[in-house]
């Protein structure tokens, strides 16, 4: 169980400070590369997916404003995420709203099975219609095995870490807002550029960490699931082109 710690929070402080702010000339130098990619074989879904780019986001409309007041309201709700005192989750789709880790960490093992039995959407879901609605009618997925919001305190920090020994931006990403004093880094590319409203993919092979320094609740989602291919290979391969056309050109 990780207690708040003053020293912890002031490495995490420091951190930031020696990586502000984004690095936007590594960034550019990945993304040259994974456009040239692209752009000769248009149909390298995977190099996107695969490559070394820490994030990249895909544009689609989302009530995001309205998706963050229903999850806001839900705040009493949400519990501890890995005993972190600052860090807490809820669950819209899984075991219940309060199992917010994977099966295994409850002593089961994820199957269809156990997927099927019982995962579904959970007694919080009906509290978030708005949010519900975007996710069956106009996010592309089939189905979902995890679908949390993810809520950073005011005062909160999350320690470097990795979630992922795979290179790959397979962890989907909602910012539901973005406090201007709350920082996103991920390692050797400073803080990531995120607005209320956006939607990326994460590469969380790369050790990343966060720093709450406002007074506002900080509410992200965390989606996974089964993709429908069709959209996704739309949405990434508009998103790099965006990506190119905001950075490099």
């Amino acid at each position: 169980k990780q207690e708040y710690s003053e020293e912890a929070a002031t490495e995490v402080k420091e951190l930031i400070k020696q990586q502000t702010p984004f690095n936007k000339g590594l960034y550019v130098d990945i993304l040259k590369e994974v456009h040239k990619k692209y752009i000769e074989s248009k149909d390298h879904f995977e190099d996107i997916i695969l490559s070394p780019l820490p994030f990249l986001k895909i544009q689609t409309p989302i009530p995001f404003q309205e998706m963050y007041d229903e999850a806001a309201r839900l705040i009493p709700f949400f519990v501890k995420h890995r005993d972190m005192w600052n860090w807490e989750s809820l669950c819209l789709w899984g075991l219940s709203h309060a199992h917010t880790g994977v099966p295994e960490d409850y002593g089961m093992i994820e199957s269809d099975e156990l997927e099927d039995e019982y995962m579904d959407w959970t007694d919080m879901s009906k509290f978030c219609p708005i949010t519900k609605n975007w996710l069956l009618h106009d996010f592309g997925h089939e189905n979902f095995t995890r679908v949390r919001f993810m809520l950073l305190n005011p005062g909160g920090y999350i320690l470097p870490h990795t979630d992922n020994d795979r290179c790959e931006m397979v962890a989907i990403n909602i910012a539901l807002n973005m406090p201007a004093k709350c920082d996103f880094v991920v390692d050797g590319f400073g803080p990531m550029p995120i607005d209320p409203g956006d939607i990326f993919l994460f590469n969380n092979s790369y050790d990343h960490f966060l720093f709450n320094d406002s007074t506002v609740p900080r509410i992200h989602m965390i989606i996974y699931g089964i993709r429908k291919q069709k959209w996704w290979k739309e949405k990434i391969a508009n998103g790099l082109l965006h990506a190119y056309n905001l950075y490099v050109k």
